[in-house]
């Protein structure tokens, strides 16, 4: 993975700043800043961060989901 390609996956993922996921996961943001210059980014962090960003939209169409059936049952009752 691209340090490009990891600044974008975070932005998606939810956070705003790299220290945002630094305090997620209760590290340095000077660690996750050396990803992809000093350091080698983690193996795991790119399918981490499509699972979070896959888990969040579902967590969000569920929502949506919920609301829709709320507002069918609405238009049933007033028939």
């Amino acid at each position: 993975m691209t340090r490009e390609r990891m600044i974008t996956l975070i932005h998606n993922a939810g956070f705003n700043t790299q220290k945002e996921l630094a305090e997620y996961f209760g590290i340095s943001p000077v660690t996750i800043q050396g990803w992809g210059y000093k350091n080698a980014i983690p193996y795991w962090l790119e399918s981490w961060l499509i699972n979070k960003i896959k888990a969040d939209a579902f967590e969000e169409m569920t929502r949506l989901n919920k609301e829709l059936l709320v507002e069918v049952r609405e238009k049933i009752i007033e028939v």
